[in-house]
């Protein structure tokens, strides 16, 4: 390390206490001047009025030890080294008295355990240290700088990996906020997925996506392909529409039927209801699931199944509503890019069908899985992480012990909700409890991202 300024300084302080009979922490001094010349590139002589507070409450807290500094340590090394610079001549004349100094230093060193425990006031920096210390990982005792930046790397893999709600557990706080509202205030929106999309900007991948050749046989694989065509071969030509762009009740019924949507429904409606399974008796979530898949309904718009095809087959114009009339246009030819757009279109139909839906407490959710997913891809996620970050996110840090057990389930139900409802878009792999993009999900999430931020240049990566 290049000798500081403080350092020629440092030895004659040391002989003077020694000749004054002044028992003081030379190394303590030491680390504070190390402080004020790294980051503030003050000279050790300068102490005006407010420095000593600055120093032992805003720095030292900042960069200073995760462990908080004796404060009467403190407050001895400063006076004496303050008395120092004055009796030799060393003291600037821009500073402020030693006297006045030693009680400044006196009553800050009264707050100083406070602020250095204090997190808020930590630097990023200090907060990844802190991490690294915490899985064992010290930058005590190394030797060379080699060996320095290898241990930073090592800290940096590793908080990198983790989830960015736990890193923003871990780090700097901004008071009792919840993730969405400390995410939504930093990047000054109202739009809470815009905000969360712009939390993962900087962990956003690099490099070419698949290419359709290898995504277009996913995409055929995964089955939504096969029920749009079916639902379009099915109106062919035409078929008349209500008011509101969807198909009349009694048309939409035989639909259902025709189409055999019966056996999504059931499926979809048993994972709504999980949670309700283990307090039933064999056989009685059958009949309950049965009731509620018949319960007829009064617009196609309530008919979940059909209605999330409408959606996709509206979005990527396989289906073509003009008056009262929906007419079919399924291509004649369909290359394996002409694959990748159709079901690029259709899925995005699919997800911002979900996303404009404002009661649906898992929009953020189902937005961290698809996030997290791709920036972590080829990882697979468990999905009690995404709950977790549910909790985080929606709720404050003081009512995560009181309201975790009502939200916890919400988030799931939702979570496994949308996996199944995606499922046929073949975007995710699911194994046991986690959860990973495939390739053709690597670039659904990209098409995602570039119409969510409207800039080509973040998340949309080309193929």
């Amino acid at each position: 390390m290049t000798a500081a300024p403080h350092r020629l300084l440092l030895s004659h302080f040391t002989n003077w206490s020694k000749a004054k009979g002044r028992d003081v922490d030379v190394q303590l001094l030491e680390s504070l001047l190390d402080l004020r010349a790294t980051y503030d590139d003050l000279e050790p002589t300068l102490w005006p009025t407010g420095s000593v507070q600055d120093l032992l409450l805003r720095l030292v807290p900042a960069k200073g030890p995760t462990e908080p500094l004796s404060s009467d340590a403190v407050v001895e090394a400063l006076d004496a080294y303050f008395r120092f610079l004055r009796s030799t001549g060393r003291m600037s004349a821009r500073s402020a008295t030693p006297a006045d100094l030693a009680k400044e230093a006196s009553r800050s060193a009264k707050k100083m355990t406070a602020a250095a425990r204090d997190q808020k006031n930590w630097s990023p920096t200090k907060s990844m240290i802190n991490f690294g210390e915490s899985m064992g990982i010290s930058l005590d005792d190394l030797s060379t700088t080699e060996e320095l930046q290898g241990r930073l790397n090592e800290i940096a893999a590793a908080w990198n990996d983790l989830p960015i709600h736990q890193r923003q557990r871990l780090g700097p706080g901004e008071g009792d906020l919840s993730g969405r509202s400390a995410a939504m205030a930093a990047y000054q929106t109202d739009d809470e997925i815009y905000a969360l999309i712009r939390s993962f900007r900087y962990e956003m991948p690099q490099g070419e996506l698949a290419p359709p050749s290898q995504v277009a046989p996913l995409i055929r694989e995964a089955g939504l392909l096969d029920q749009l065509e079916a639902l379009v071969r099915w109106i062919e030509p035409r078929a008349e529409i209500t008011g509101t762009g969807v198909l009349r009740p009694a048309v939409a019924r035989q639909a259902f039927a025709d189409l055999r949507l019966q056996a999504w429904t059931h499926e979809w409606l048993r994972i709504d209801y999980a949670d309700l399974e283990s307090e039933l008796q064999p056989g009685e979530m059958d009949l309950i699931l049965d009731t509620f898949a018949q319960q007829p309904w009064r617009s196609a718009r309530e008919c979940r199944a059909l209605d999330r095809l409408w959606n996709a087959a509206l979005a990527c114009q396989v289906i073509q509503n003009q008056g009262r009339w929906a007419y079919a246009m399924w291509p004649e030819e369909l290359t394996d890019e002409g694959i990748v757009n159709l079901a690029t279109r259709a899925g995005l139909g699919l997800l911002f069908s979900y996303l404009d839906d404002e009661m649906f407490v898992g929009n953020p959710v189902l937005c961290y899985a698809l996030l997290r997913s791709y920036v972590r891809r080829p990882h697979p996620i468990p999905q009690a992480e995404i709950e977790e970050f549910g909790l985080d996110w929606s709720l404050r840090p003081s009512d995560r012990d009181r309201l975790t057990d009502i939200y916890r389930p919400l988030f799931r139900n939702s979570l496994r909700r949308n996996l199944y409802e995606l499922g046929d878009l073949g975007i995710f792999e699911q194994t046991g409890e986690e959860i990973a993009l495939t390739a053709w999900g690597d670039v659904f999430v990209s098409a995602w991202l570039g119409l969510e931020l409207d800039r080509p240049d973040e998340g949309l990566r080309s193929q």
